[in-house]
């Protein structure tokens, strides 16, 4: 490692964390460098399941969606110290909110870099960009999960409509639950699940390995440029989720 590096991570460690170690000491415990395969899938299934909040998908035509938004997670180090969040923002070059805990018991986890890249229906790249992604977890309750990407990126997109919206502190929030149906990129549709899909009633996420319908919860805002989804796999209506916005926006 280069003296110019070696500074630049010195430089990154947060000052409790550098203040209490001592020369050789190891850096704080981080998780695999490598998920396990069906941990890669879910996440990678959370997060498709996120771009449909954000995106209008149009009504397939012979079964085949117009478009296909593709997200890959980096195979990087996920570190489960929420004092390393300041490294992190430098990694994907903006800073983000994010709460150690949240009020209702939720609780920081593991924060991992994303690298993502929208494709077209032909499988070619049109945008790639950094992100973040939180997890958080509650004893007895679903995982919740956090991620910041720029917000620009979604400029060329129509906004899926949500279920309902809220100001918070000058920021309008978007609440939407649906269900979600994944399913492998070779399933095909059955007329009652392609006539849910056009009415509405049901969005498709095509990459996992399993047929699975779930009730996702999400809630999405944008603030300084950078835009926010928290979003899970519970039936948590809008006040529960609009509770951990604010707590969002009332960190400095």
């Amino acid at each position: 490692m280069t003296t110019e590096l070696l500074i630049d991570a010195i430089g990154l460690i947060p000052e409790d964390v550098a203040a209490d170690a001592k020369l050789g000491a190891p850096l704080p415990p981080r998780k695999s460098a490598r998920p396990t395969a069906k941990r890669r899938l879910r996440r990678v299934a959370l997060l498709a399941a996120a771009v449909s909040l954000f995106f209008t998908i149009t009504a397939y035509a012979l079964g085949v969606p117009a478009g296909v938004h593709s997200w890959t997670l980096s195979r990087g180090f996920g570190q489960d110290d929420f004092a390393f969040l300041p490294y992190y923002e430098r990694q994907v070059g903006f800073p983000v909110r994010a709460v150690e805990a949240f009020s209702n018991g939720y609780r920081f986890r593991e924060m991992t870099v994303m690298h993502s890249a929208v494709v077209d229906a032909c499988g070619n790249p049109l945008k790639e960009y950094p992100g973040l992604l939180l997890d958080y977890e509650k004893m007895g309750a679903p995982e919740l999960h956090l991620s910041a990407e720029p917000a620009a990126l979604s400029d060329e997109h129509n906004a899926a409509p949500p279920t309902a919206t809220r100001e918070l502190d000058g920021v309008t929030a978007a609440y939407r639950q649906s269900a979600y149906l994944f399913v492998p990129e070779d399933y095909e549709l059955s007329a009652e699940e392609a006539a849910r899909a056009a009415a509405g009633e049901l969005t498709v996420s095509y990459g996992s390995d399993a047929v699975q319908e779930q009730t996702v919860s999400s809630v999405i805002f944008c603030l300084d440029d950078t835009r926010y989804c928290l979003l899970t796999f519970a039936a948590y209506d809008a006040d529960f989720m609009y509770q951990m916005v604010q707590e969002l926006l009332a960190t400095p």
